[in-house]
């Protein structure tokens, strides 16, 4: 799905533009350099925005019965049937709110560029998935939250913004990159043996 989403944006993007193909659609909107370049006070608004959000997926995992039926159905979608839980629909909201959630993201890095290019964001979905497996949410399912994926994003934020200040070349990153998402999902494997 990612690939054929991905093509349909292209087609569309090429011809919107009928330009060069791949160029960036260029533009100035207050709103939308609110969002990726605008301050409140001497904070960035993008940092405001992150936190609001993490603090709401916080407590809507936390607190809400809908969040912890997103835990049952990712640990056992039968037994969460089992227990009254409606799987089909706890995955669609999954999907929904991460859609939500990249079309948010989007938006900021529209705002901070002044563009938006069909590249864009590109072979980010590797980072994604790496900060979330070092923040401890099982590749299964089930497990982890929000606090520990706070963690991964920074962790692999900080090691990005080192590894960039020493000029390491971006293909070795994409190795260490890849190196660390294996060793936490061999790590995620051990602790679900242990547990088992």
């Amino acid at each position: 799905m990612m690939s054929i989403s991905r093509g349909l944006v292209y087609v569309t993007a090429d011809s919107v533009v009928q330009g060069v193909s791949g160029s960036p659609v260029t533009f100035m909107n207050d709103g939308y350099t609110m969002l990726g370049q605008g301050h409140i006070g001497p904070v960035p608004f993008q940092t405001c925005l992150f936190l609001l959000i993490f603090l709401l997926v916080y407590l809507f995992l936390k607190y809400t019965r809908t969040g912890r039926g997103i835990y049952a159905v990712g640990g056992n979608p039968e037994t969460a049937r089992l227990a009254g839980i409606k799987p089909h629909r706890i995955t669609i909201l999954c999907y929904t709110l991460s859609g939500i959630l990249a079309g948010v993201s989007g938006l900021i890095l529209v705002g901070k560029l002044s563009s938006a290019a069909t590249v864009a964001a590109k072979g980010y979905e590797l980072d994604f998935i790496t900060a979330v497996a070092l923040g401890g949410t099982g590749m299964a399912g089930g497990s982890g939250g929000a606090v520990g994926t706070l963690l991964g994003v920074t962790f692999l934020a900080v090691m990005n913004n080192g590894l960039d200040m020493v000029n390491v070349p971006s293909f070795y990153q994409y190795l260490i990159k890849g190196a660390i998402l294996v060793l936490a999902v061999y790590a995620d494997r051990l602790l679900q043996r242990g547990n088992d």
